[in-house]
This record gives C-alpha cells, sequence and structure tokens, in this order.
C-alpha cells in the first residue's frame, strides 16, 4: 500500500527538502511499488500572513496524509510551524518520521552542513 505523505521542513532547506521529495522517481526495476508515495504535504509558495489561515492549510493538507515526515536541517528544531506540524500530527495520530537531511550536499556551498544543536 503506498502511504501518503506530508513533509515538514524549513523552507531555507528547500533544495535538499527537493532532492528528498523527488527520491521517489529513482527508478528501480521490480520494485516500483515499493518507491513510491503520494505526497500530500503544502508547497510554501503560499504566503500566508494570517496564522489562523495558515493553520488551517497546515490541518487541510495534513488530513488525509498516513504519515508526517520531518527533514532535519540545522535550524528546523525552532521553526515554529514545523513544531505545529509535529503537534497536529501526535493529535491525528499520524506516523512520524525524522529524517536528518544536513548529510546532503548545501547548493551554493557544496558541502554538507554540521549538525543542529
Amino acid at each position: 500500500m503506498k502511504r501518503k505523505g506530508f513533509f515538514s521542513f524549513h523552507y531555507a532547506d528547500i533544495i535538499r527538502v527537493n532532492n528528498v521529495r523527488n527520491a521517489w522517481k529513482i527508478h528501480a526495476p521490480g520494485r516500483e511499488d515499493k518507491r513510491q508515495f503520494f505526497d500530500r504535504s503544502l508547497w510554501e509558495s503560499v504566503q500566508r500572513k494570517n496564522p489562523e489561515g495558515l493553520k488551517n492549510l497546515i490541518r487541510t493538507g495534513m488530513v488525509h496524509a498516513s504519515t508526517v515526515c520531518v527533514l532535519v536541517g540545522t535550524e528546523t528544531w525552532y521553526r515554529p510551524w514545523v513544531r505545529y506540524e509535529i503537534a497536529r500530527s501526535v493529535i491525528y495520530k499520524k506516523g512520524l518520521l525524522a529524517v536528518h537531511i544536513n548529510g546532503l550536499r548545501h547548493h551554493q556551498r557544496l558541502t554538507a552542513d554540521d549538525h543542529g544543536l
């Protein structure tokens, strides 16, 4: 069964995030059903200044997901919306998975980053 995933991340890590989000495109003959997922996360192109509007957008995006995957970079820990998404995943009794992405090269520095605090 394919899982419906909601990705939570710090927008400053968007290039690394896209590497992870597009990982399902890797071709694995005979394993196609094991390498795919449905992405239910929200693209950050929707910039809302109204906190209640953003909360509704997050809740709506998360409601049909089965798992929340937090893509953890150096500064993810202090992002209030990531914290909110983690809290909602617990409230909704969704699966919760953290993936450390600092091992992926930064697109400008061409090197991996240090671990967060």
